[in-house]
């Protein structure tokens, strides 16, 4: 856990999710992903914001943050996996067409300074 508002509920150590990451056509098929965004494959580690629905069940939104190796943009991205020298920062843009925000800043740190960036965040309303 990097983050949670105070009065949130706690987060569980695990939960179960259904996630994006096949498209079945007919009898086929194919692996699948949001441009930018992880699939959350197997074996991977990833930085990713919980939230709790109205129906009471945990589950990860879809942004989330390649986190393999213990630093922000090595691993897994749309299917793709990259580490060490040659991870390259994730296709989520701002209007500018640059990555931006706390991925931008967080991009090859590791989760002690994520956290230190939501701690220092000022919530916009």
């Amino acid at each position: 856990m990097l983050w949670s508002r105070p009065d949130a509920d706690a987060a569980p150590e695990t939960y179960d999710a259904e996630l994006l990451g096949w498209w079945w056509e007919g009898d086929s098929e194919r692996k699948f992903a949001w441009k930018g965004e992880p699939r959350y494959e197997k074996g991977h580690k990833y930085i990713a914001l919980l939230v709790k629905g109205d129906d009471g069940k945990w589950n990860a939104t879809l942004n989330a943050m390649p986190y393999d190796n213990g630093t922000v943009g090595d691993g897994e991205v749309a299917g793709t996996v990259t580490t060490g020298e040659t991870a390259s920062r994730t296709e989520s843009t701002s209007e500018t067409g640059e990555p931006g925000g706390l991925e931008e800043e967080a991009y090859g740190k590791d989760a002690g300074t994520v956290q230190e960036l939501l701690n220092a965040a000022t919530p916009t309303n």
